[in-house]
C-alpha cells in the first residue's frame, strides 16, 4: 500500500532564495517607513518653524502669528457701531465682569474717548486694547500741537492699523490681539473742504493684520458675522434712522444675539445684575449727534456725545425716547 501524498519538500537552494528575498522585503518597507517617519517629522518642524516666525509666509500663504491673533479678537465681547451717515453714530459694548467682587473701572472698559469728539472701541485682549488706546491719545495730542488743529477720524484710525500692522513683521514682537472700531466726526478734515456743518459721522475698523476699512454699520468680537449678518439686513434702512432710533437698533441686536447664546447652553459667565452701574452684564452705549448749542446763533450747530448704561430690554427699548425727544 502506498502511504499519503505529501509535497516533495524544498530543495536546499530554494529555501536560501526564498529567505533572501523575504530578508530584502522586509528590509526595503522598513526603509520606507523611516523615509515617511523622516518626512513626517520634518514636516512637523517645517510647520513650527513658520507657527513661530513674522517674517516668512508659509508656503501656504499664511502668517500663523497674524492669524491667532485674529482669533484672539474674535473671541473677545463684541462691539457694534452703527451711524446714519447724517447726523448720528451710535457705538455699543458689551460689559461683563467674572465675579460680583470686582469693582467697576479700568479692566471692563471696552471704549475710551481718543480726543474730544473721537472714541474708539477694542474686541480682544483688554490690555492689547488699552496699549492701543493709551498711544493714539498721545498721537493725537502730538498731532494737534504741531498742527493747530484735532486729526481726523481717518487720521487716527490709519494710525491705528499702522501700530497693528508693524507688529506683524517686526521680529521679538507679537501681533495685537485685537480689533478696533473708531468713531467720531471729522470736523478738522472737512471744515478744510465742505464746511463743519457738511461734516458726516464716520466709522472705521481696523483688523489685527493692519487692514482699516471705513463702514456705516460694523461689528468686531464674538459673534460678529451673524450680528453682521442682522445689521445687514437692515442697511436701507439706517440712513433714514435718527440718534436714538440707532442707538436702540445697535443696543437691541448685541443684546438680542448675546442673551440667545446664554438660553442656548453657552457657558455663561455672569447672572444676575447686582449694583447700579448695570451690575455683572450690562450694555454701554455711547451716541453721537449733531445738535444745537445752547446760546449758539440761528443756523448754528455742534457735536455731543452721550454715555449710557444699559441693563434690560425695556432700558433699550426707552433709548429712543431718552435721545430723541
Amino acid at each position: 500500500m502506498t502511504g499519503p501524498l505529501r509535497a516533495a519538500p524544498m530543495p536546499v537552494r530554494g529555501r536560501k532564495r526564498y529567505r533572501f528575498h523575504s530578508s530584502v522585503t522586509f528590509g526595503f518597507l522598513g526603509f520606507c517607513c523611516l523615509v515617511q517617519r523622516a518626512q513626517s517629522s520634518m514636516g512637523q518642524e517645517e510647520a513650527r518653524l513658520y507657527d513661530r516666525n513674522l517674517q516668512h509666509f508659509s508656503p501656504e500663504g499664511r502668517i500663523y502669528q497674524v492669524q491667532y491673533a485674529e482669533l484672539a479678537a474674535r473671541r473677545g465681547n463684541p462691539v457694534v457701531a452703527v451711524s446714519n451717515n447724517q447726523d448720528a453714530l451710535a457705538l455699543c459694548v458689551e460689559r461683563r465682569r467674572a465675579s460680583a467682587l470686582e469693582e467697576p473701572g479700568v479692566a471692563w472698559e471696552k471704549l475710551g474717548e481718543v480726543q474730544q469728539g473721537t472714541y474708539m472701541g477694542f474686541a480682544g485682549l483688554a490690555a492689547d486694547g488699552r496699549r492701543l488706546l493709551d498711544r493714539t491719545r498721545l498721537f493725537a495730542e502730538n498731532y494737534r500741537l504741531k498742527n493747530a488743529e484735532l486729526p481726523g477720524v481717518k487720521d487716527i484710525a490709519y494710525f491705528i492699523g499702522d501700530l497693528q500692522h508693524r507688529n506683524t513683521f517686526v521680529r521679538a514682537q507679537r501681533p495685537y490681539g485685537v480689533s478696533c472700531v473708531v468713531g467720531g466726526v471729522d470736523t478738522a478734515s472737512s471744515s478744510r473742504t465742505i464746511g463743519k456743518l457738511h461734516a458726516r459721522p464716520c466709522i472705521y475698523a481696523t483688523e489685527p493684520s493692519g487692514v482699516v476699512q471705513e463702514y456705516r454699520a460694523v461689528c468686531v468680537g464674538e459673534h460678529a458675522e451673524i450680528i453682521t449678518g442682522r445689521l445687514e439686513a437692515h442697511a436701507g434702512e439706517l440712513a433714514k434712522m435718527r440718534a436714538g432710533q440707532l442707538a436702540r437698533f445697535g443696543a437691541r441686536v448685541l443684546w438680542d444675539v448675546r442673551e440667545g447664546e446664554d438660553k442656548q447652553g453657552a457657558p455663561a459667565k455672569v447672572q444676575g445684575r447686582t449694583d447700579a452701574e448695570g451690575g455683572l452684564k450690562c450694555l454701554e452705549v455711547l451716541v453721537l449727534r449733531r445738535m444745537k448749542r445752547e446760546g449758539a446763533a440761528e443756523g448754528e450747530e455742534g457735536w455731543c456725545w452721550k454715555r449710557l448704561l444699559v441693563k434690560d430690554v425695556g432700558e433699550i427699548e426707552a433709548l429712543e425716547r431718552i435721545l430723541d425727544d
